[in-house]
């Protein structure tokens, strides 16, 4: 079955503990279990070197709270993007977080992920 076909409830259950893993290895700076899931394609793209030059440059990628809230998801044919409102162990206000999903193999991998 197509990830875009899955229900809320079931891409919430994938999504958050994939997203969890971004975000402590984005807290602690480890690249290995921050990439843990992502596609070939999006290792290409955020490599080692970028990832800790964007840790250095944007101050929330380090200090995200594990207490993050579903929003919902955006179904595209072959992906799907999991959304979260996220909070700060540093920063003041909420932000917005995001995990694009997609099957690789039969395996769920992350093609995209961001949060501001």
């Amino acid at each position: 079955m197509c990830i875009s076909n899955y229900l809320d409830a079931g891409l919430e259950e994938i999504g958050r503990p994939i997203f969890l893993n971004i975000i402590r290895g984005s807290n602690r700076r480890d690249y290995s279990i921050f990439s843990r899931d992502f596609t070939a394609e999006l290792l290409l793209r955020i490599t080692p070197d970028r990832f800790e030059s964007q840790c250095n440059e944007f101050p929330l990628l380090v200090c995200i709270s594990e207490d993050f809230e579903y929003i919902g998801c955006i179904r595209r044919e072959s992906s799907v993007s999991v959304l979260w409102k996220l909070k700060s162990t540093l920063l003041k206000g909420e932000f917005f977080g995001s995990v694009t999903l997609e099957e690789v193999r039969h395996k769920i991998r992350v093609s995209g992920i961001a949060a501001n």
